[in-house]
């Protein structure tokens, strides 16, 4: 390659060497330009996300305190217990009977005292669901040793949250000793 220039070679070496230096640190200026602009334009989105992870922040503690004022907790805890009963129920029904369930579900509600002066001979589901009724009519029937305990089962019947109808033929409370009973409960609707 010849070079029509009026400086010596080594002076034309050094020169294009500058050259090329300049033009690197031209382009080393540019890009630290865009560097620095891109760093500045993120400070925005930065500073936004900041304001906005504090507010998320203090909604999250208001949300827990206010939770905690109103008993969510408690109500969550009295859930699971009510999950964990129709979970013994259900294998109740799947290990055993139908009339098992039941009874498990009478008894557990008792006290002992009554428990052990009532006999129930038997729990029988009077008619299937329908189609637009998910509850279940059960006839439950057996012996009290008397009738003051029969009158008190039939109480805590009516309390159990799990009937939503008791259905007691008076008269079954004709004798005082040794009665017969049939109750029709109704039990309340899975939903």
């Amino acid at each position: 390659m010849i070079h029509y220039t009026l400086l010596p070679e080594k002076e034309a070496g050094a020169l294009r060497l500058e050259y090329k230096i300049r033009i690197l640190i031209v382009l080393l200026f540019f890009v630290s330009s865009a560097v620095i602009v891109g760093i500045i334009s993120l400070i925005p989105g930065y500073v936004i996300s900041s304001i906005k992870e504090n507010e998320l922040t203090s909604k999250l503690e208001e949300l827990k305190k206010s939770k905690e004022a109103r008993g969510i907790d408690a109500t969550i805890v009295e859930l699971k217990q009510g999950s964990d009963i129709l979970r013994q129920i259900q294998q109740d029904v799947k290990e055993s009977s139908f009339e098992n369930a039941i009874q498990n579900t009478v008894s557990a509600k008792l006290p002992k005292a009554i428990f052990t002066s009532i006999q129930i001979s038997s729990v029988t589901e009077t008619n299937s669901t329908s189609t637009n009724d998910s509850s279940y009519e059960v006839l439950i029937q057996g012996k009290s040793a008397t009738r003051e305990s029969l009158l008190e089962f039939k109480r805590n019947i009516e309390k159990n949250p799990i009937f939503s109808k008791v259905e007691f033929p008076i008269p079954d409370l004709t004798k005082t000793k040794d009665v017969a009973f049939a109750i029709k409960v109704k039990l309340k609707k899975i939903k």
